[in-house]
């Protein structure tokens, strides 16, 4: 595939965010001009790709979401910011999303705190095959309060709690998978999904953005260990996709019948 060409929209027609609760893109429509970032006071449109902050005019505007796990990006200095998409997640879920460029790594080793690396190594695991760590065994000599109790319900819950994604091409991605740093690491893979980006690309349609990957670690982890224990909503997670979409609506929107009925028209 030309990497260079755009990737075709569904010959049916079909709308890959159809179904999902994404939140109106209204607020991003009726901005029509750049503004300054309210940090770093660079021009930006709707986002800036450097502060991970929306612009004034979108303040208070944007959906929120909050995820179950706390999340690492670790970008390759060689990717272009304002083209990772991984910075839709920073923007969308500031208190739970932390953005890193390489060489910059956090440190990992820190025993109570189980990390798990995003990444299709040979002993990668799914998420399925995670086996729950065991609560913690209580003191029955000591009064235990309902906070006590609530923390050892999320120990047996959740089998790890930040999950550290690699932000670049595929090209790029050994350099860092490969530093001493994260091989301590568990690698985890997702569910296969299809990418709906629109830049080509040479790998196959499994190679997901990783705001996608994002995404659907998230709805994997919520099917694999939230289902029943918290809320039954599988749309918490869409708003992730809430830039992602609306994106891939302007690339595609020439594709319309009313586009290229526009285009007859004007010769």
């Amino acid at each position: 595939m030309d990497i260079h060409k755009k990737r075709p929209k569904p010959t049916d027609g079909s709308n890959p965010f159809e179904g999902m609760k994404i939140a109106s893109h209204d607020a991003l429509v009726a901005l029509k001009q750049r503004s300054k970032c309210s940090e770093c006071r660079r021009s930006r449109k709707y986002f800036c790709y450097n502060c991970y902050v929306p612009v004034p005019e979108l303040k208070d505007k944007l959906p929120i979401v909050k995820l179950p796990v706390k999340v690492d990006v670790i970008k390759h200095s060689r990717e272009v910011d304002g083209k990772s998409t991984a910075i839709h997640a920073a923007v969308l879920a500031p208190d739970d999303v932390s953005m890193y460029t390489y060489p910059t790594i956090p440190n990992y080793d820190d025993p109570s705190e189980k990390v798990v690396l995003v990444f299709p190594s040979s002993d990668a695991v799914s998420l399925e095959e995670f086996t729950p760590r065991p609560a913690k065994e209580q003191d029955t000599t000591k009064e235990e309060s309902k906070a006590d109790a609530d923390d050892k319900t999320k120990d047996a819950e959740c089998p790890f709690q930040r999950v550290v994604f690699i932000d670049c091409t595929w090209n790029q991605t050994n350099q860092i998978y490969n530093d001493v740093r994260l091989k301590g690491l568990q690698c985890v893979v997702i569910n296969d999904r299809k990418t709906c980006f629109w830049r080509g690309q040479r790998k196959s349609d499994s190679y997901l953005a990783t705001i996608e990957a994002i995404y659907y670690f998230m709805v994997d982890y919520q099917q694999a260990f939230l289902q029943g224990k918290e809320s039954k909503d599988e749309c918490r997670y869409d708003n992730l996709l809430y830039f992602y979409s609306f994106m891939y609506g302007l690339v595609h929107q020439d594709d319309s019948p009313d586009a290229k009925m526009r285009k007859e028209d004007n010769g």
